[in-house]
């Protein structure tokens, strides 16, 4: 008995969670509730009673609407309606304005480091054939050896280069998929309060032309 009245219980909260999801349907059939209900329990004057609903409803789903785009905004470094009227007041244009262009001198250095292979050559006066040409192999050997070394110093720059690219990529990647869901999560936060905004002033209209 007991499992039973607590599967009711939660399905019930999963029911009540699942009707929240759509409080703009549910300010809605009660706004037209109240509207209904009032008309059939007062005795009141319907034109000034319905022109005092049509100015509560325009004025409520306008500053609905005002609400959400500022809200959207505040998502975007923190700016908002209040931010943007601010900074339209301060770029009203001024009587005089004096407009100062100061010019400063500068020292730029521009470097371009090159990397080859070097090599010396002595003016030595060698005893034999043999000695000059054990001399030109050890030059020579020292150029292979400077080239291997310039080389491997290439190829462990380039996979530094690939490591960080690889880094880079995943970061924009994670970055990107961020962006997407915190769009996605912005659009759907702000539609509901949009599209409640705009019942209420079509409903509003309604009334003023229809009643």
């Amino acid at each position: 008995m007991i499992k039973r009245i607590l599967a009711v219980w939660s399905y019930f909260k999963r029911v009540v969670s699942w009707l929240c999801k759509a409080w703009p349907l549910i300010i809605i059939i009660s706004v037209i509730s109240f509207h209904y209900l009032i008309f059939q329990t007062f005795d009141l004057d319907e034109h000034f009673l319905n022109k005092l609903i049509i100015f509560i409803l325009q004025v409520f789903g306008g500053c609905l609407i005002l609400f959400s785009i500022d809200s959207n905004l505040s998502h975007f470094k923190d700016f908002g309606l209040k931010q943007a009227f601010s900074q339209w007041m301060k770029a009203f244009p001024k009587f005089k304005q004096v407009h100062k262009l100061t010019l400063a001198e500068g020292k730029y250095d521009i470097s371009m480091p090159m990397f080859g292979v070097g090599i010396s050559v002595r003016n030595d006066s060698f005893k034999t054939t043999k000695e000059h040409l054990e001399y030109l192999q050890k030059q020579i050997d020292e150029i292979r050896q400077q080239q291997t070394q310039s080389m491997a110093n290439v190829e462990s720059h380039i996979l530094d280069m690939k490591s960080e690219l690889f880094a880079e990529s995943n970061l924009v990647k994670s970055d990107v998929k961020s962006l997407t869901q915190s769009i996605e999560e912005l659009t759907l936060s702000g539609i509901k309060s949009q599209i409640l905004g705009v019942f209420l002033l079509v409903y509003s209209a309604f009334l003023g032309v229809f009643i």
